[in-house]
């Protein structure tokens, strides 16, 4: 019994838990370095708006819910002749959010929730002096907890990165992700700094997210 609650409880939060998650804060480069090995940090906030409807014995019941999140990041990776960049990254965020119900506008306390992401990725590009394009592919594995229940669930997502200048200092791109819906990325690099802006939503008309992201990374190496 106490095995089966535990998949059913998974299973519904990879339903309903990840639309207020926290996704991993773009620090990349288009660009990918020629055989040499980066490590990246990075820290930022995160804020997410949205609805989710659930229908059970025929009673449908929509939750609005806002919350907001700091989250940290590590980045390893390593480049192979300006084409090929395999790496991993990893991270973490802590967090409140709020829920209250759309049919009788009741409001409840601010819940905590913290989670705990890890994600290998895949990378490769077409490299020139002053345009670049990847494409970037990382499976995922979340490890989300609100109190009382936790739960570990499978994502993945892919960025599609263009990077200008030479050095680069600007780069643009798109985020698709299972869990996270679509959206645009911009970062600026000023030699080791990195300031990141993402924006990612899911459209639609019983279950809807938004999410707004900006943090500032380093290079250490």
């Amino acid at each position: 019994m106490g095995n089966l609650r535990a998949v059913f409880l998974i299973l519904l939060s990879a339903i309903f838990l990840p639309l207020c998650v926290s996704t991993p804060i773009n620090y990349d480069t288009a660009g990918i370095p020629d055989d040499s090995t980066r490590v990246r940090v990075g820290g930022g906030v995160q804020g997410f708006k949205g609805k989710y409807t659930m229908s059970i014995c025929g009673y449908s019941s929509t939750t609005e819910y806002s919350a907001g999140a700091v989250r940290g990041d590590v980045q390893i990776s390593h480049g192979i002749g300006r084409v090929v960049e395999m790496g991993v990254q990893g991270g973490a965020s802590a967090g409140g959010i709020v829920e209250s119900d759309s049919g009788t506008g009741q409001t409840g306390k601010t819940d905590p929730f913290l989670q705990a992401d890890l994600s290998p990725y895949f990378k490769v590009g077409l490299p020139s002096e002053s345009f670049r394009f990847s494409f970037k592919l990382a499976p995922q594995v979340l490890l989300y907890y609100r109190s009382p229940n936790g739960a570990l669930v499978p994502s993945a997502y892919a960025d599609l990165l263009f990077g200008y200048g030479s050095p680069e200092w600007i780069t643009t791109g798109f985020r698709f992700s299972m869990i996270h819906g679509v959206g645009g990325m911009l970062s600026l690099h000023r030699g080791r700094t990195t300031f990141s802006f993402m924006a990612l939503f899911w459209p639609g008309d019983e279950d809807s997210y938004l999410s707004v992201s900006a943090g500032i990374g380093f290079s250490i190496r």
